[in-house]
């Protein structure tokens, strides 16, 4: 598909910015398409889809301390000990799933929020964001993927990065995608966003694709006894400073950043680790997919 020239010179330009502040990677999908944003509808039940979590059931002691299992959880957290037992941890032999009945709902800045699989079905995630949380369908999607790292960079590179992420928001229905935690870059990027949706409030879409194990105090999110799902949960996140953020990073846990509007917290059982795997990439090639008329049946 041809991109208009004035997106493209645009993106370059994001592009370079972005490598100079020792991204990883800068990952952009681009599709224009003329679909009409909905309007948003307040949280939906989302019992009739099939939405889970994991729990690691069967303990696997890791080699250098045999009372943690490799999901970062002890050992009396298990309900197999088998002390015996010499298998490899693997999420598919050592995790059982259960439905999630609770564990959704909208946090106090108004964002929508799941717990769910990380080995959930892209179709069933494409139902989760289109017909249950009513999110239009994007023209650009820009995925931004750093390090769960902290950063320091000059005033000037800062806003340079900054106006570049809200021109772009401005003009287009966008998805931003990013890890969702307030550390790093990302930031940076909720700076950004926060400051696109003052402008133009209706065009940009923030997404946190993170690891529900990876996230500071989840028990907030938690709603075993709440009956309506409704109810905004009092989750918010810390003032960030370097030290703070150093000391999340090594405990493996870290806030939410909270100018994001949507998150997907992605579940495999373990705790205190970032690692999404490649299911972002997967949903950004699913989305560009159906942008382009191939829908998946």
């Amino acid at each position: 598909m041809q991109i208009n020239r004035c997106y493209y010179n645009f993106l370059l330009q994001l592009k370079t910015k972005i490598l100079s502040l020792h991204l990883k990677r800068l990952a952009v999908s681009v599709t224009f398409t003329q679909h009409k944003r909905q309007p948003e509808i307040p949280v939906k039940d989302l019992k009739n889809l099939p939405i889970n979590y994991r729990v690691c059931y069967k303990f696997a002691p890791k080699e250098v301390d045999k009372d943690i299992c490799e999901c970062n959880r002890i050992r009396r957290d298990h309900t197999d000990i088998t002390a015996n037992d010499q298998s490899k941890w693997h999420i598919s032999t050592h995790t059982k799933q259960y439905k999630n009945t609770s564990d959704y709902g909208r946090l106090i800045n108004d964002a929508l929020y799941v717990r769910l699989d990380i080995e959930t079905k892209l179709e069933i995630i494409h139902k989760l964001l289109f017909n249950f949380w009513k999110i239009s369908k994007p023209t650009l999607i820009i995925s931004i993927i750093g390090n769960a790292t902290s950063y320091s960079l000059s005033d000037r590179s800062e806003s340079k990065f900054l106006n570049s992420i809200v021109n772009i928001c401005i003009k287009t229905n966008v998805w931003m995608i990013t890890n969702g935690l307030d550390i790093g870059i990302v930031q940076l990027v909720g700076q950004a966003v926060n400051k696109a949706r003052l402008k133009n409030p209706d065009k940009v879409v923030a997404i946190g694709i993170c690891k529900w194990g990876s996230i500071k105090d989840r028990e907030v999110l938690i709603k075993r006894e709440k009956q309506n799902t409704n109810k905004k949960d009092q989750y918010t996140s810390k003032t960030s400073d370097v030290n703070n953020d150093e000391n999340n990073i090594q405990n493996g846990a870290c806030d939410l950043e909270m100018k994001h509007t949507h998150y997907l917290m992605l579940d495999d059982g373990t705790y205190r680790t970032f690692d999404t795997k490649d299911f972002r990439s997967r949903l950004c090639k699913h989305i560009t997919t159906l942008e382009m008329g191939n829908t998946p049946r």
